[in-house]
């Protein structure tokens, strides 16, 4: 999000940056790693933190408030899609799949929006889409990236 946003470089291709990966020399900010339960709670003691939709309502925070928002369609999001996932033997189980399709139903989406203040966003992959994410995520992790 912060490569996103043009205030941190990092080095290298890797699908799950840590710390260790952020060119400090070329970045605009310096990153403190903590819990993300603790990062609203941290926002009197820090310049600015980024906090996960699941701790903004908890907290308080109002997400129109946001200085920045990640594109949640651009690929560096691809890893932190949630996805209905099920044993391969599963993949076309009828209770399964009607599972799914109310999940991307207009209506249920539209509670979701609002429930998450616009927070939550639906991102429509097919299976053949998902799985490819997954296997470029757990390749970079496999190569330590």
């Amino acid at each position: 999000m912060l490569e996103g946003a043009g205030l941190l470089s990092l080095r290298g291709d890797n699908p799950s940056p840590t710390p260790a990966d952020i060119d400090e020399a070329a970045s605009k900010v310096r990153v403190t790693p903590i819990d993300a339960a603790q990062t609203a709670l941290s926002l009197s003691s820090v310049d600015g933190a980024i906090v996960n939709n699941t701790f903004l309502e908890r907290s308080g925070i109002d997400p129109e408030s946001a200085l920045y928002k990640d594109d949640p369609s651009s690929p560096a999001a691809e890893p932190y899609i949630n996805a209905f996932v099920t044993r391969a033997e599963d993949k076309t189980n009828e209770t399964y799949l009607q599972l799914v399709g109310i999940w991307h139903d207009p209506e249920i989406q539209d509670a979701v929006r609002e429930e998450s203040k616009g927070t939550s966003v639906e991102v429509e992959r097919d299976g053949a889409a998902l799985e490819q994410i997954l296997e470029r995520v757990e390749a970079g992790i496999r190569a330590g990236q």
